[in-house]
């Protein structure tokens, strides 16, 4: 009989509860694992190669950590046993290494996402979110959403394009990939706040969740409006000036003119604009 065992825990356990359950009749139940002495495991190893190499029946129990289990009358090859002990042994420590790599990954992710400026949440396939970054925190914070952690997305991201974006993840989370960066104003009110948004679906621990990236747009938007006043107010410097002035392209069509253009020329700015010298 052939018994795998997973770990050294259970091959301490099983043996146990067997040696306790086959007290009085004349079977013997010994262990192979890291956790019995070298002495107890070459005793184990002898009894069994006797018992083989005189072609008899033997009577010894074995429980090998991840390995065979023999019992009764089947006889195994010591060799045998300690091929898969070897083999099984190594893939532990291959799911070990695995395992810690992956763990490594998550502390890099985490390390980098922290230390973020935009915001990013991690939602599961129901896009309830299981973690948020401190920009997250502080962004949902100021249109008035309540703390994201164990929140919906749908509550979070609040307004009727925030929930047009919700939807748009749900459907991502079902066929998989990414969402281009979309253009949002969340929240109502006073508490809007303009964003970008994006989306990736990542695989964590078998199951399908969503990394979403909200970028704050709000400080672009003051650049643009200053911008926009700057060159309001050059304009109006330049329409001030009581000289004829014109700014054209490498072709010579006139791009920009001023007042005193258009009164020199008798035309207004939207006739002159794309015209050259030659068609004055």
């Amino acid at each position: 009989v052939a018994v795998v065992v997973p770990t050294t825990l259970l091959a301490r356990q099983h043996a146990r509860t067997f040696a306790e359950r086959f007290t009085g009749l004349p079977l013997r139940v010994a262990q192979l694992s890291r956790l019995v002495t070298a002495k107890e495991a070459a005793e184990a190893k002898k009894a069994l190669a006797e018992a083989t190499s005189r072609g008899q029946r033997t009577q010894l129990l074995l429980f090998a950590m991840t390995t065979l289990v023999a019992m009764g009358g089947f006889s195994l090859a010591v060799v045998e046993l300690r091929r898969r002990v070897a083999a099984v042994e190594t893939l532990e420590s291959t799911v070990a290494q695995r395992t810690l790599d992956l763990a490594r990954s998550e502390q890099r992710w985490r390390a980098l996402v922290e230390l973020s400026a935009d915001a990013v949440l991690l939602c599961d396939a129901s896009l309830a979110v299981e973690y948020a970054n401190p920009a997250a925190h502080r962004l949902l914070g100021s249109i008035g959403a309540p703390e994201p952690a164990g929140q919906s997305l749908t509550t979070l991201l609040q307004g009727e394009q925030g929930a047009a974006v919700c939807r748009r993840i749900a459907r991502l989370l079902a066929e998989g990939g990414r969402m281009p960066y979309v253009t949002a104003l969340l929240g109502a009110g006073a508490a809007t706040l303009p964003v970008q948004i994006g989306a990736v679906t990542q695989d964590r621990g078998g199951a399908v969740h969503g990394q979403i990236v909200i970028h704050d747009l709000s400080d672009l938007r003051r650049q643009e409006a200053a911008a926009r006043d700057q060159l309001h107010f050059i304009e109006q410097l330049i329409d001030a000036i009581p000289l004829p002035l014109s700014l054209r392209d490498g072709d010579g069509r006139f791009l920009r003119v001023n007042r005193a253009f258009e009164r020199a020329h008798r035309a207004d700015r939207r006739q002159l604009l794309g015209l050259s010298l030659y068609d004055l």
